[in-house]
Formats: C-alpha cells, structure tokens, sequence
C-alpha cells in the first residue's frame, strides 16, 4: 500500500457493545497499520471498558469515523498498554493485519467477495503497452498531435473458481486557456473475479494477487507490490441516474512494512517484458496459476533472490539451494533406488544388527537413504535438455556442483575442516549467481518449454549475459 493515512474515530469489539474507545488508525508503508486507543466512552464517563479484560490479540475491532464511516480491523494483537496514575488514563497500542474502510462485519468469515482490483507496482512498465502516441515535431511550427486509445484488456483464466484481467486506466486534466500545463496519467490494474459471483474470503482473492506479484516479480527482476486495493461485493453498490448500478470499492490495507516506494522501472532494466514473451502470452497466466500451487515455496525463494538489489548474504546462498533441492525432489527421481528392493535391503541390514541401540541408530540413518545426494540433484537438473542453454553461464560443470556442495555443507554446519574449501563472499556472490540463474530456468522451462526461446533470451538477459563473457 502506497498512500499513508490516519483516521480518528471511536472502537469497539461487538456492534451492540456500549463501550467505545476513542482512539486513531494509523498507516504507513514503512510502520504498517497501527491502531493507538485512549480511553472508552460509556455514558459520558471515561472507562477504558471491555479493551481491559480482552486477550492480546482478537479478530476484528470494528470503528467508525465521526462521519459515519465504517471500519473492520482483522487480526489485531496488542503490542503496548499504559497507565497514567497521575491522569488515571490508560492507553494501548494494537497492531493491525488487515484493515477494511468502508464495511463493518462482526466475524472475519463475514469478509467475503467477489472481485478484487489491484494497483501493482511495475506492472503497467512490463506491459510495455501505454496506447499514446505523438507525431514527431519537425520544427516548433508545427502542430504537436497527441493521440491516445487505451489498449484492449487481456483476460485469461485462472481456475473454475476465478478468472483474471490485467484492465488499462487513464486520467487526464483538460486544457484551459490560463492553464500552463495538461495532466495525463495511464496505467494497469489486475482484477481477480470469481465466476457467477462467487463469494471467496478476502484471503483467497489476495492470495491470487500474490501469486500474480511473484510471476510479475520473477519477469522483472525488481520488488513488485500492491500499491493500493480494494475489494467488491454486489451488495455494496448505488444506482446512479446517468450510469446506472456503481459498484462501492471497499478500500484495504495490509500489514506490509516494507523500504519506501520506488520510482517505476523502464521496462529495458527486466529480465523479461509482456511482449518479449510474445504468442505465449496469455496463456502463460493459466499455466503460472497452475503451477504456483505445486511450487510456491520454491516460487517465493525464487522472487525473493530475483527482486535482491545491492545486497547478498550466505543465507541468500543457502535459500537458493534449498529451493534446487526442493524442486529437485518435486520434479525429478527422487530415489536412488526402486522403493520396495531399497525397504528390503533396508530390512536385511538392520536384521543382521543384533544391538538394539546400534540397531536404533543404524534405523534413523537410514530413513532418507535412498535419497540422491545434493551432487546428484544438481547433476541431474543441469543434465535436463533443456537447461542447455545454461552450459556456458555455469561453466564447468563438475566445478559448478563440488562448489555448491562445499559451501552449503559448510555454511550449514560450520566445521573448520570444511572451510578451507568455502569461497570467498565475492565468489560466493557469483556462485549464487549461477545457482539462482539455474532455478529460475528450471521454473520458466515449465511455463515457456522452448529451449531455443531462453539460448537467445540468455545472450541479452539484463542480470546474467555478462556471465557469458567471463
């Protein structure tokens, strides 16, 4: 969420509750939502009331504002309470996972909707498409012709629950003779529907957006968030005379503290843009959705090291590992051996073991045996055909593997006898590198099969095309 705010009103734990707490909202990108109240009021008396006797954390505090507008605060969890004997006023400090302005509703399997549109940063620049355009002036002389048509929406489905669309806006000021300027903003939102109006809780809706954010963030290689939200419902609407049925957005804000908002990126600083993906767009939505359930571990490690800038630790390295291993065990044999011949060799061994502690011992070790090593797993990714285009950047690739294995074997359990052979954090930096170059490739095989596409894409690619030269 981009745009901080703070609303005074009065709180309270039920609708029919008497006791009210006067008290101020809060939010902002960098602190997230906090929720500071004073003291109740009860029958004109001061009386901090029920929000005395509650536990740290309850699901919804309900407000409303001195206008009339109503609010629904979910998972709330109290962080700091005070009281001034001097003053006799007490005072409490609530933070604030999900607020909802515009709705009260007593549970939160009341929170329930039907669509869902987002503003999503860097989302318009991956488009790559604006709709504007001008004529070339020859000389000041010449009239300037500005034409904009906004471009079509791209629908696609998600599933036979939901569907999605990336829909473009515009907003302009017009000219005036005493105005010195004109005002033109365009831009793209994702709109996640249900089907037949559906009602879905408000977390299933968002957990689509962030499905769509980890694709989005992959592609450019940047941070990419929610900059605004609002939810819908067919309940919540007004007939206007000119335009009909409006439908009321019920604005949301989440619990992300995050560094502030950057300026947009051009869409020549990402890895990949919507129409350098071209005729495989837009299916590739349908198939990301499909897959994001299978990997989503493996998915967020990997938006989470795509979308690093200007910082890298060894936890960094060790992540990027894990989520090899991981996709590994998803994708590929995980057995060294067929299961059942693999049980009784198992059976036989521990049968000719006649201490029942050695027996115990050698059983435990035996328990993921027939799991390939991390040497295998590697080998065995870096084999598949096509993750050919990523021979050169990894070079030699018995090199690339013993690397990997020393350093996460030392990075895990830090004995000395392994360090002579853990590389510098430079080193270690372009290990990671590769590493991470050759996950993403493993993932984006899946949506974009077509190992021609990613040998010509890797020459030009903005974060590893330089390996290539080394």
């Amino acid at each position: 969420m981009k745009e901080a705010f703070e609303i005074s009103g009065l709180w309270y734990l039920n609708i029919d509750q008497p006791q009210k707490a006067t008290g101020t909202l809060s939010y902002t990108p960098q602190e997230g939502i906090i929720l500071t109240l004073g003291s109740a009021v009860h029958n004109g008396r001061s009386d901090f009331g029920s929000f005395m006797t509650i536990p740290d954390d309850v699901d919804i505090i309900l407000g409303e504002t001195p206008n009339g507008g109503q609010i629904t605060l979910c998972n709330c969890f109290a962080t700091n309470q005070n009281f001034a004997s001097e003053t006799g006023t007490l005072t409490s400090t609530w933070r604030v996972n999900t607020a909802f302005l515009g709705i009260q509703k007593t549970d939160i399997a009341g929170l329930l909707f039907t669509k869902c549109i987002a503003e999503v940063s860097n989302l318009f620049e991956w488009l790559n498409q604006s709709g504007l355009s001008k004529k070339v002036l020859r000389d000041l002389r010449s009239p300037l012709d500005i034409h904009f048509e906004k471009p079509d929406a791209i629908d696609f489905a998600i599933n036979d629950e939901v569907k999605g669309r990336i829909q473009f806006t515009y907003s302009y000021s017009a000219a005036t003779s005493y105005s010195s300027t004109i005002n033109f903003k365009h831009g793209a939102q994702l709109v996640i529907e249900t089907h037949n109006s559906k009602e879905l809780p408000y977390d299933a809706l968002l957990g689509y957006n962030k499905q769509f954010i980890h694709w989005l963030t992959i592609n450019t290689g940047k941070p990419c968030r929610m900059e605004k939200v609002n939810f819908y419902h067919p309940d919540h609407h007004y007939i206007s005379q000119h335009r009909g049925r409006v439908d009321i957005p019920i604005d949301a804000y989440l619990r992300i503290t995050d560094s502030p908002f950057t300026e947009p990126y051009s869409p020549d600083k990402f890895n990949l843009t919507y129409p350098s993906l071209g005729l495989h767009m837009p299916s590739l939505f349908t198939k990301w959705f499909g897959l994001y359930p299978e990997l989503s571990i493996i998915i967020q490690i990997l938006a989470e090291n795509m979308a690093r800038e200007n910082s890298f630790s060894e936890f960094h390295f060790k992540d990027i590992v894990q989520a090899l291993e991981s996709y590994h065990r998803k994708r590929k044999n995980n057995h060294q051996m067929d299961k059942a011949a693999y049980s009784a060799m198992k059976n036989e061994i521990l049968e000719q073991v006649q201490n029942e502690e050695y027996r115990a011992f050698i059983k435990e070790k035996l328990v993921f045996g027939n799991e390939p090593t991390l040497a295998k797993r590697l080998r065995e990714l870096i084999d598949d055909p096509g993750v050919q285009a990523l021979n050169a950047l990894l070079g030699d690739k018995e090199t690339f593997i013993k690397d990997v294995k020393n350093n996460r074997n030392y990075l895990t359990h830090y004995d000395e006898s392994l360090k002579g052979k853990a590389l510098p954090a430079k080193d270690l930096y372009w290990l990671s590198e590769k590493a991470l170059a050759l996950l993403f490739i493993s993932v984006l095989l899946e949506i974009v099969p077509e190992t021609d596409f990613w040998e010509k894409w890797l020459q030009t690619s903005q974060r590893w095309s330089h390996l290539l030269r080394e």
